[in-house]
């Protein structure tokens, strides 16, 4: 698997959502790195602001 840095994965729009209370939601689009970098950004996140 490559890395894809998690903040790059928000240029691509059509790969996910955004959801107030879940945070960042991938789409059936997004690739499974991106899946995982929006994983990332959203624990990264809630332990920086404490929501995602």
């Amino acid at each position: 698997m490559r890395y894809v840095p998690e903040r790059w994965v928000l240029s691509h729009f059509d790969w996910y959502t955004h959801d107030p209370v879940k945070g960042y939601q991938p789409t059936d689009k997004a690739p499974k790195e991106a899946v995982e970098a929006i994983k990332i950004l959203n624990k990264k996140n809630l332990e920086h602001y404490g929501r995602v």
